[in-house]
């Protein structure tokens, strides 16, 4: 067999199978939920927190101010600030906001008798 007899069958089984292949391309993209893998819930709320902070953070140095997250409307921030800043420096990071997160989760969980979520660490327990 020649090599453009080859590649001249190569090419008819590419037309032939294009129809069937486009479909399925384009499912594959938009797979169902039932199809597609989980993220775990902790790198999705992780994304959206950062996506959040930085869009609050209106100078891009990763230190949010009480300004900043005041015109930015984030109401949990502004009213968590000086718990959430526990250095004082006038500013939060995204870890000190994603750590004062885990924190209240961990106490919610502790207070409604559940184990602290993946991830978090308990906070301690009062004698």
């Amino acid at each position: 067999m020649t090599l453009s007899r080859i590649i001249s069958r190569l090419a008819v089984l590419a037309v032939l199978a294009a129809p069937i292949a486009a479909p399925l391309a384009a499912s594959a993209q938009t797979a169902s939920p039932s199809t597609t893998p989980t993220t775990p819930h902790k790198a999705t709320g992780t994304a959206r927190l950062q996506k959040r902070f930085d869009a609050a953070n209106a100078t891009h140095d990763g230190h949010l101010t009480l300004d900043q997250a005041r015109a930015a409307n984030w109401k949990m921030v502004v009213d968590r600030f000086s718990k959430i800043d526990i250095d004082g420096k006038g500013y939060i990071t995204i870890d000190e906001l994603a750590n004062a997160q885990a924190k209240a989760r961990a106490q919610r969980a502790a207070k409604a008798g559940k184990p602290a979520p993946a991830g978090t660490v308990a906070p301690p327990v009062k004698g």
